[in-house]
């Protein structure tokens, strides 16, 4: 398309003077745009001290481009900080927008988010005060607007003026790191920054992303707008937007992204570093650094992960490891029990049933199918094939696992042997270190203990050995390394299937 034709259809536009849906569009809202992993990071810092250290209250919406961007277990993390996600390319019914390089998601999403008052913030960008107050500026009531400037401006002999029919003008650039507007007072305006997105491939020629298409749009249509004449500070990749009494409000890390996990440097006079640090600490704990999506599954296999979440808690059985009580949430989550190598969890569809697939931080771990009794079992994916058993808690399974009996037959022997009635605390000390080593080694005896300490009063001689083997980590066994019979099924370190029960 020629620059003349896309002048005409900038005419068009222009003087098309839409009308404002009042009826779409009520209160103020805070609107994020961050889609994949880099983002997402950012923006969970940045909402975490929107939420937690600056009491923002204000609802927020982050929007992204599809699945590929953010799957359920990001969005459910988002959700815990009372995020409404929002996923621009769902069928809705929203217009259809032209979505190139991601710049052109933010005037879509400040149009089509319900605010009518819309902050946008850009996700590596952390707020120093709670964008509320930014609703009460006497600059944002006379005018609807407020941006900010960037420490560029547009060349006098950019084809931009031309082509937006503006004489061309020393003005700072827009920094769209953060804006403010009322869609209503500023509808037309926006619409015609929406065309200039929507026409990214030859405007993005000329502009650098969506930041002076606000500024195009405001001053072809003399729309009224504020902002500060305090040009931002720019340190270390970051750029310290002011307010219009010179005080620092936003660091927006354009240039310094954060990152997952480490590589984030420490910045001179950064406010707030300390608790973003520990957002991102928290984050690795949390999310596995990339986006997961479960495989596409039927309305069968959804219903049996609804009764899962319903059920919650499982006691996770595998040879070779400890005993462990795990959490399965809603969005493929796990909670309690979560670790490396137990991460995400779903249901598919397989030949014989459903599967429920266990997923570690970077592979799939395990696929059990369920028995009779309600137990999913079956064989993890590593070298070893260890067996793996889920049984639901306080179900029928719970009671009658032949990997628990056996487990409780064990301990049932220790304890009816001299060992099992310490005579003092040194005996004690050695009764609670072989619990605590075959809690690590036999699947089902974290269970078995629990159960019989239920049992016991405070005066029973073992029970202190057995509330202290349960507390403390247990003794995992060792797994076999080495050449390929070491590891072999044949010579697996398994307890409860290599060893009698009684000592």
């Amino acid at each position: 398309m020629t620059i003349e034709q896309q002048q005409a259809m900038f005419e068009a536009a222009a003087a098309a003077n839409p009308a404002y849906p009042a009826e779409r569009f009520a209160g103020r809202g805070i609107v994020i745009c961050a889609g994949g992993a880099r983002l997402f990071t950012c923006a969970y810092v940045s909402i975490g001290i929107l939420r937690r250290h600056l009491d923002c209250r204000l609802p927020i919406q982050l929007w992204h481009l599809g699945p590929e961007e953010i799957g359920p277990p990001m969005r459910a993390l988002l959700e815990e900080l009372d995020v409404e996600v929002i996923d621009a390319l769902a069928p809705s019914e929203r217009e259809p927008m032209r979505i190139v390089g991601g710049w052109e998601l933010k005037p879509y999403a400040i149009i089509h988010s319900r605010f009518r008052e819309v902050f946008l913030l850009d996700a590596d960008n952390v707020a120093l005060i709670d964008p509320a107050r930014l609703f009460d500026l006497p600059q944002y009531a006379a005018t609807g607007a407020v941006f900010w400037p960037d420490i560029v401006r547009l060349r006098a002999d950019n084809p931009i003026w031309r082509v937006c029919g503006v004489a061309a003008r020393n003005l700072p650039s827009f920094e769209s790191g953060q804006l403010l507007v009322d869609k209503q007072r500023c509808w037309a305006a926006l619409q015609l920054t929406l065309h200039m997105n929507a026409h990214s491939d030859f405007f993005y020629e000329h502009l650098y992303g969506d930041k002076d298409t606000f500024l195009m749009a405001w001053l072809r249509l003399a729309q009224p707008y504020a902002i500060t004449s305090q040009i931002p500070q720019v340190r270390y990749g970051v750029l310290h937007q002011r307010g219009f009494e010179g005080e620092t409000l936003f660091q927006h890390r354009n240039k310094a992204k954060w990152s997952y996990g480490s590589g984030n440097p420490r910045i001179p006079d950064f406010q707030f570093e300390s608790e973003c640090l520990a957002l991102l600490a928290e984050l690795a704990q949390r999310w596995t650094g990339w986006v997961f999506n479960p495989p596409p599954r039927s309305a069968a296999a959804r219903a049996v992960e609804a009764g899962l979440i319903r059920g919650e808690w499982f006691n996770y059985l595998k040879s070779g490891a400890a005993e462990k009580r795990l959490q399965l949430l809603s969005d493929n989550r796990i909670g309690e029990g979560r670790a490396d190598e137990e991460f995400y969890w779903w249901v598919e569809d397989g030949g014989e049933g459903e599967v429920l697939a266990i997923q570690g931080r970077s592979r799939l771990i395990s696929r059990l199918r369920q028995l009779s009794d309600g137990t999913w079992q079956g064989r993890s994916g590593e070298r070893e094939a260890w067996e793996v058993r889920l049984v639901p808690q306080g179900g029928a399974a719970a009671g009658f696992d032949p990997l628990i009996a056996r487990a409780a037959a064990l301990l049932d022997s220790i304890l009816d042997s001299p060992a099992g009635h310490p005579a003092d605390a040194s005996a004690a000390g050695e009764l609670s270190a072989a619990l605590k080593v075959l809690h690590g080694a036999v699947p089902g005896f974290a269970t078995a203990l629990r159960q019989r300490l239920a049992g016991m009063t405070p005066q029973d001689r073992a029970a202190a050995s057995l509330a202290r083997a349960l507390a403390e980590p247990a003794v995992t066994s060792p797994t076999w390394s080495g050449d390929g019979n070491q590891g072999s099924r044949s010579r697996r370190f398994n307890l409860a299937t290599h060893y009698e029960t009684k000592i």
